[in-house]
């Protein structure tokens, strides 16, 4: 038995990193991409169909010549259905599923009505959540049902994904872990490009003040440090041997973490006001009006607080 798990272990590993040597992603980057999808519990791949149809909501509902939607993929409908069998899994973050409370979180741009089990749920403006059950067994089904709303530009389902009460302190450490292999590596990168959610331009043009070779030494013990969490453990239900193995790399972070502080971080407030696109002229005076009154009552209340 030791034999096989330790076979298993070594050949993901190998796995991992012949993908990585072949392709531009570092080992943080694949372990990030890992760890995040195994947080995720997502369900995706969706039917959808832009017709109104009225009992598109029951369980039972023949889905036959519905299309299929992926999560982030943009249509332009005014309205769809979404339809979704989940079925909870044996294990969520490597633990058994047993006990606690398990809640479905949906986002959709712009809002939606949802349906669990042909039960109305009510509205949501692109964020639900929902309990689907205080007593989670392996194999229980339920049968999701979203009419999508858009009131402009495109529509999309932004998340559809399960959240376990008992497994939050796990995923509160993965998260936080994530984090930390992040910022360091952008710390530590070579820092020639400009990124917007939308758009990103490489300059070409090495910004850091940091010395390279301080950068060089710095990155290699990120990624060795990276290579010690044992990701597979996870995903094969084996959350102490994976606890064990993020808390040995966490040790062999300190260096980066020493390093991470002698940065600041500086926020600066911001609004986003659409007010040529979808709000009528009335509206959109409200609008900035109560946006800009909220941001002088804060500077009131905060000299040092800034706004774009």
């Amino acid at each position: 038995m030791k034999k096989s798990w330790l076979l298993i272990v070594i050949m993901s590993l190998i796995n991992i990193t012949t993908f990585a040597q072949s392709s531009n992603m570092t080992f943080v980057d694949l372990l990030c991409s890992d760890l995040e999808f195994q947080l995720a519990v997502r369900f995706d791949h969706w039917k959808y169909t832009t017709r109104m149809i009225p009992d598109a909501w029951k369980p039972d509902y023949d889905e036959v010549g519905w299309k299929t939607l992926r999560i982030n993929e943009s249509i332009y409908p005014d309205s769809a259905w979404l339809r979704k069998k989940i079925t909870i899994p044996e294990r969520l973050l490597g633990k058994p599923v047993q006990g606690g409370t398990i809640k479905f979180l949906v986002s959709v741009d712009d809002a939606g009505i949802c349906w669990i089990n042909g039960e109305k749920k009510g509205l949501f403006k692109w964020n639900g959540e929902y309990v689907l059950t205080n007593n989670p067994k392996p194999g229980q089904e339920f049968y999701v049902a979203v009419k999508a709303i858009n009131t402009g530009g495109p529509m999309r389902l932004l998340e559809a994904k399960l959240d376990w009460d008992k497994a939050k302190p796990l995923a509160d450490k993965i998260e936080d872990y994530i984090l930390n292999l992040r910022v360091g590596q952008k710390l530590l990168s070579d820092d020639t490009y400009l990124k917007t959610g939308r758009v990103q331009l490489d300059t070409g043009i090495d910004h850091s003040s940091i010395p390279q070779k301080q950068r060089l030494q710095l990155r290699k013990q990120l990624e060795e440090a990276a290579r010690l969490v044992d990701a597979s453990a996870l995903k094969n239900g084996y959350p102490q041997i994976f606890e064990a193995t993020l808390e040995k790399s966490r040790q062999a972070l300190k260096p980066i973490g020493k390093f991470a502080k002698e940065f600041t971080l500086v926020f600066d407030s911001n609004a986003h006001i659409d007010c040529a696109w979808l709000w009528r002229y009335l509206e959109t005076i409200n609008v900035a009006k109560n946006t800009f009154t909220s941001v002088l009552d804060m500077m009131e209340a905060r000299p040092d607080f800034t706004y774009t």
